[in-house]
């Protein structure tokens, strides 16, 4: 992702950081075994410097209200941020959304609280032996 991509290039001259982070990604639908994670990866770029990353998630369920869990993104490599998403039943809808600090404090989201992100897992079955 280029350097100036979501903000203004002058804004990187500036000694006042006004601008929030940005954060690209597309969700997508993953088959994974129960107990396994799904990696899920952003491009977090600030035109100052990005502090903290984070993916919130819980499992959708309309008749329960269960609070979002923080997992802190790790920064793999070039502004590529990634968290492993862990996959707990079958068949599940996984509700998330991503939140980026910057060094002043500006934040910004992908997805959110109200309107959140989602990720359909599926099972995979092992494989049966061919005889």
């Amino acid at each position: 992702m280029p350097f100036g991509a979501y903000t203004p290039l002058w804004a990187h001259l500036l000694e006042e950081d006004i601008f929030a982070p940005s954060i690209e990604h597309t969700p997508s639908s993953e088959w994974s075994l129960v107990g396994t994670s799904l990696e899920v990866r952003a491009a977090i770029a600030d035109n100052k410097a990005v502090s903290d990353a984070f993916l919130l998630y819980r499992s959708f369920d309309p008749s329960k209200n269960e609070a979002y869990v923080p997992i802190q993104m790790v920064e793999m490599d070039n502004r590529i941020y990634s968290a492993m998403l862990p996959v707990e039943s079958n068949d599940q809808v996984i509700e998330y959304y991503i939140k980026a600090t910057d060094s002043t404090g500006n934040i910004t989201f992908r997805g959110n609280l109200e309107f959140p992100l989602k990720i359909t897992v599926a099972l995979l079955k092992p494989k049966e032996p061919q005889s």
